[in-house]
Parts: structure tokens; sequence; C-alpha cells
């Protein structure tokens, strides 16, 4: 009997464990690298969407490749609603600067550079990041 009772309770614990852990927010983690900085915007909207027919999302990291990375040269109204939003962490890819000819001293602080874009994507996902493409 005491077996059983042990059973029992340890099955409900784990359960109890699991179901907190399901619900608790920010646990998704998520790796965007994009090519235009409009696709900010839906990634924003994504992340900001509250109610259970959202996502669990926990952290974005998009890492900003290619043409996109001009915009961080201007006082573009995307990017700063981006980095205002705590769950969202923007990174600038080194060589799309190099490309660029941009100088990643006249960017934000706030957005660090990464040597290769690609490169540090393939290696959050390997933190178990979900990778996406835009």
């Amino acid at each position: 009997m005491k077996l059983k009772i042990s059973i029992f309770l340890a099955a409900w614990v784990l359960s109890l464990a699991l179901t907190q852990a399901q619900s608790q927010p920010g646990k998704d983690k998520y790796v965007f690298v994009i090519s235009k900085v409009n696709y900010l915007k839906a990634i924003e909207d994504a992340v900001s969407a509250k109610g259970p027919d959202y996502l669990n999302i926990g952290e974005v990291r998009v890492i900003l490749c290619g043409e996109s990375v001009k915009s961080l040269q201007d006082n573009d109204p995307v990017i700063a609603k981006s980095l205002a939003n705590g769950r969202i962490k923007l990174y600038a890819c080194g060589l799309s600067l190099e490309q660029m000819k941009i100088d990643p001293k006249t960017i934000s602080s706030k957005i660090p550079t990464v040597r290769n874009g690609l490169l540090e994507a393939m290696m959050l996902i390997k933190e178990g990041y979900i990778k996406f493409d835009l």
C-alpha cells in the first residue's frame, strides 16, 4: 500500500512540475536572420502578442544581414521599437557591415556585432534556439 501511495505521489508531483514548466512564460527561444528591416515589424508583433492562442516566446535574437544593416545607421523607428522590447535582441552581421562599407562604430552600442551572422545563427541552433529565415 505504501508503495502505491509513493508511486501515486511521485507521479502527481512530476505531473505538477511539468504543468508548471509548460505554463511558465518565456520558454521558447528563436533566432531570425533577416535581410530587410521591414521583417522586424512582423517579428516584434509576434513577440508582443499575448493570449492563449499565441506562442510562448521567451527570447528572440534577430541578426541583421545584407541590406538590412543599412538601417542601423539611421534612426529607424522599427529598430528603435525592437530595441525597446526586452525580449528582442538585435545583432549586426560584421561581414554585411564590411560589404556595405559601414563602420561598426557608427551604429548603436545597443546592437552588438557578430563576425558572421549565419555562423552565429548556427551556434544558437546548437544552444536550442529555433531558427527562421526571412
